[in-house]
């Protein structure tokens, strides 16, 4: 049988959680200020505008607090308090400074499921 090494590729056996994010200064602040809300499932940041854009598209009350909590609930949408009392695992949030002086945010979690 032939061995296969994937190269750049970092993969484990383990039932282990590991995630990580990272971005600029600007888009942090604005997050943690409640500008930006984080999209976990997507990924991705999101204002509150795109949010309600979205719900109305999937015909969510927007004025109604308990629909919206459970619409952002059930996509895993977060400001920065929620998005850190929601996780089960450890976490990190660290903060690095580039070559070139600029500020990144990595933020996440891991353990084991």
């Amino acid at each position: 049988m032939k061995e296969v090494i994937r190269r750049g590729l970092f993969e484990t056996n383990s039932s282990s959680v590991h995630s990580i994010t990272m971005c600029d200064d600007d888009t942090y602040t604005k997050w943690t200020n409640g500008e930006l809300l984080y999209n976990n499932w997507d990924e991705k940041f999101m204002t509150v505008e795109e949010l309600n854009v979205a719900m109305k598209a999937d015909n969510v009350d927007i004025t109604d607090k308990d629909e919206v909590f459970d619409y952002m609930s059930d996509h895993e949408i977060y400001d920065y308090d929620n998005y850190w009392n929601s996780i089960e695992y450890e976490t990190y949030d660290e903060t690095y400074i580039t070559n070139k002086g600029e500020t990144i945010h990595a933020f996440g979690y891991y353990g084991h499921d």
